[in-house]
């Protein structure tokens, strides 16, 4: 049976925006990500709403909100943040409602830490890093690359764990590219 509802969770750069689209696609559901949504609804980029990162108690209430009007939503692919679920705000409010939804399957991205360093570094890089505020407050698009990286680790070590303990369904990858991904999605639901 295929769920109504299919949330991707994972750390920033982990592919749920990637994969989340092309699985839509494949399943014939809508897809919304959830960052660029509470763009829109806040009007504001999440670097602003969170003060470059230092300030994240508004961007996760709407977070939140955002989460939980999807509970009666059917034929959905949501690219959660990459927070949601494991955050130190709302992280046990939000587990709870996830796994609340009957008909719903959560499946947690998990590339290897190279992959995910790698990805984190080229957005950095090429700027992309403008939408990945600091996640502490102590690094941000000026910052030098190896500060990036490093609190990015750090946030890793942090939440790895509480990660693996949203969902069963854990997505490990190393060198499979989205649509792999996704195909491996696609066959577990059939």
């Amino acid at each position: 049976m295929t769920p109504k509802q299919i949330f991707l969770c994972g750390f920033r750069g982990s592919g749920k925006s990637t994969v989340g689209r092309i699985l839509a696609q494949k399943l014939g559901f809508d897809f919304v990500e959830m960052d660029a949504e509470i763009e829109e609804i806040s009007g504001q980029k999440i670097a602003e709403l969170t003060q470059n990162g230092k300030e994240w108690g508004k961007f996760r209430q709407l977070e939140l909100e955002l989460l939980k009007s999807f509970e009666n939503r059917s034929n959905i692919v949501v690219s959660c943040g990459g927070g949601v679920g494991v955050n130190s705000v709302n992280g046990g409010l939000e587990k709870e409602f996830l796994d609340s939804l009957k008909q719903a399957l959560v499946v947690v991205l998990c590339p290897t830490e190279e992959v995910l360093w790698e990805r984190l570094q080229s957005d950095f890089e090429s700027k992309r890093s403008d939408h990945r505020p600091s996640l502490t407050g102590n690094s941000n698009a000026n910052s030098e690359v190896e500060k990036f990286i490093s609190e990015q680790k750090s946030v890793w070590r942090e939440r790895e764990s509480l990660y693996l303990g949203l969902s069963k369904n854990i997505c490990r990858f190393e060198n499979e590219s989205p649509e792999e991904l996704t195909d491996r999605i696609v066959k577990y639901l059939n």
